[in-house]
C-alpha cells in the first residue's frame, strides 16, 4: 500500500507577511527589553508627568530607576506608586531631591545617586517649567527662570552626569518640545529655552559620540501633563489654538513612543504623527508654514477679539 503524501498549503504572501510582521515586532520587543534590562537609568522631573511614565515602562523592563525633582512628598509618592507594594520592584527605585537649575547641588546629587545606585547608562531629562504669555508680558525675572531649569538644568545634569559615563559610554535624552523646532505664539521664553535645548542636544550629539555617548533630544507637541494642565488656567485662548495644531498626546502615548524610539538610531525624537508632519512642512516649506502661520494668527484674532 502506498500512502500518499498530505498536501501541501497553498503559499499565501497574506499569511508570510503577517508572520514576517509578528516576528519582527517580537524582534523589536526582545532588544528595547535588552537595552533597559538592569541598565541605571536617572530621570529629572521623574515624580510626574512624562518622567514618571518613562520610570513606569522601563522599569518594567527590568531596569534601576533614579528620580530627581524639587519636591521631597512628590518622589516619595512616585516611588510608592511604582513599587506598587513590591519588595523587589522598591529596590530597583532610588529619589533624591534636587533642583536642576543649581549646578553644585546637581553635582552633589548624581555623585551621591552614582554611589548609591551606580553610575548612570542612560540620562533622561524631563525637568522643566513653562508658561504662556507674549513677549512684551514676560518680564525679566519670569525669563530668567525658564532658561535657568530648561536649559541651564539640562545643562548642569549633563555636566554631572557625562564624566560618570565616559567609561562605559551610555545614552542622554534631553527633552525639548516641538516649540523648540517650530516658534509658536505665546511661548517667548519657553520656546527661546526649548531652541536652547534642542540646538544644545545638536552639539552634545557630535562632541560626546566619541566617548561612546548617543545623545538624543524627544520634541513632543501637547502633552496632557499636570504642568501643562496648570498652564493651562491662564493661557491667552490665540496660543492655545496655535499650541493644538501640533497634535495632543496623551501623556502615556508620549512616554511609550519615547521609551519605543530611545534604543533605536535616531537623533530627534518626535511623538504624534501630527507633529511629525508640523515639522517637515515647517523644515521643507518654511515660506509657506510661516505665511500660513500668519494667516491663521489673523484668523484667531478676529475670532476671540
Amino acid at each position: 500500500n502506498i500512502t500518499a503524501k498530505p498536501a501541501r498549503p497553498p503559499f499565501s504572501f497574506r499569511g508570510f507577511f503577517k508572520s514576517e510582521i509578528f516576528r519582527s515586532i517580537a524582534y523589536i520587543k526582545e532588544i528595547i527589553m535588552k537595552f533597559y534590562h538592569n541598565s541605571v537609568v536617572y530621570i529629572t522631573g521623574g515624580s510626574s508627568g512624562i518622567g514618571y511614565e518613562i520610570a513606569k515602562r522601563i522599569l518594567s523592563k527590568g531596569a534601576i530607576v533614579v528620580l530627581f525633582a524639587r519636591n521631597r512628598e512628590k518622589l516619595a509618592a512616585a516611588q510608592r506608586e511604582l513599587a506598587c507594594d513590591q519588595p523587589d520592584l522598591l529596590k530597583r527605585i532610588g529619589t533624591i531631591p534636587l533642583d536642576v537649575s543649581d549646578p553644585a547641588g546637581t553635582l552633589k546629587a548624581v555623585t551621591l545617586a552614582a554611589g548609591t545606585y551606580g553610575s548612570p547608562s542612560i540620562v533622561i531629562n524631563c525637568a522643566g517649567i513653562a508658561y504662556s504669555c507674549s513677549f512684551e508680558s514676560t518680564g525679566y525675572e519670569l525669563f530668567r527662570s525658564m532658561l535657568e531649569t530648561n536649559v541651564l538644568g539640562t545643562r548642569n545634569m549633563n555636566y554631572a552626569a557625562v564624566p560618570l559615563m565616559k567609561q562605559k559610554g551610555g545614552t542622554i535624552v534631553n527633552v525639548s518640545s516641538l516649540a523648540g523646532l517650530i516658534g509658536t505664539i505665546g511661548y517667548s521664553a519657553y520656546g527661546a529655552s526649548k531652541f536652547a535645548v534642542t540646538g544644545l542636544s545638536e552639539i552634545m550629539r557630535i562632541e560626546l559620540k566619541k566617548e561612546g555617548i548617543h545623545v538624543k533630544v524627544v520634541c513632543p507637541p501637547e502633552v496632557d501633563t499636570p504642568m501643562v494642565r496648570d498652564e493651562s488656567k491662564t493661557i491667552d485662548p490665540i496660543a492655545k489654538r496655535f499650541k493644538v495644531l501640533g497634535g495632543v498626546l496623551t501623556v502615556e502615548e508620549a512616554a511609550e513612543y519615547i521609551v519605543r524610539k530611545i534604543p533605536g538610531r535616531s537623533f530627534m525624537i518626535i511623538p504624534g504623527r501630527t507633529a511629525r508632519i508640523s515639522y517637515v512642512l515647517s523644515s521643507y516649506f518654511p515660506g509657506i508654514f510661516r505665511g500660513s502661520m500668519d494667516i491663521l494668527f489673523t484668523l484667531f484674532s478676529k475670532k476671540t477679539a
